[in-house]
């Protein structure tokens, strides 16, 4: 009898993680849809920038990634080796700055 009630409790109290689990599902995604929204926007406005030869726009891709890069905190530099040809460098910081 006592392993009948035990596995009852067992049951009932993964019944119960499981509600809360689904209700956290339910209500995350929406949160999820939404910022998997503006990642994929904020992508395809990166893909709208021609990068193609004979004439790309290395400078606009390059502003915006540092535009990116700011709206998040990211520390950036800009570096040209070559003429027209940006190389775009991000930092991000750690918790320690004692750190390499």
């Amino acid at each position: 009898m006592e392993t009948v009630f035990f596995s009852f409790k067992n049951h009932l109290l993964i019944l119960l993680l499981f509600s809360v689990l689904l209700l956290i599902l339910t209500i995350h995604p929406l949160e999820a849809e939404s910022e998997d929204a503006a990642i994929i926007s904020r992508f395809q406005q990166y893909l709208q920038i021609n990068t193609a030869q004979p004439t790309p726009q290395y400078q606009q891709s390059a502003d915006f990634l540092i535009s990116q890069a700011k709206s998040i905190g990211l520390e950036f530099r800009s570096i040209e080796f070559a003429q027209n040809k940006p190389l775009v460098l991000l930092k991000w910081p750690g918790s320690d700055p004692t750190l390499p």
